[in-house]
């Protein structure tokens, strides 16, 4: 997150067949496919920690690290493990694709 991100609700489709919301700034919402939704009660809010979405990991020739989530398990990026996002003007190559984690602990 930076300066003059705008952060919006965007929809999750997760692994279990459901369609959950997720607040995320626009920059990565754009990287990690996400559809914005029609407002913040049209779907349920994701009931998990937001590192428990499925994403991808990247890195810089510079060793520089970042990982963004992923919205629809379909998208490129993480079918393929492979290509690149770009976050704040820095472009990370895609290392590795990191499934959906749902951990009881943290259903309320």
């Amino acid at each position: 997150m930076g300066f003059g991100d705008t952060f919006s609700y965007y929809e999750y489709e997760s692994d279990n067949g459901h369609t959950y919301n997720i607040k995320l700034s626009a920059i990565t919402a754009a990287q990690g496919g996400f559809t914005e939704a029609d407002s913040a009660f049209s779907n349920p809010s994701w009931p998990f920690h937001e590192r428990d979405m499925r994403h991808v990991t990247g890195s810089t020739d510079a060793g520089k690290r970042a990982h963004i989530p992923v919205g629809i398990n379909s998208n490129a990026l993480y079918q393929n493990a492979a290509g690149s996002f770009t976050l704040h003007g820095t472009s990370y190559t895609v290392d590795s694709a990191i499934g959906e984690r749902r951990d009881v602990r943290h259903v309320k």
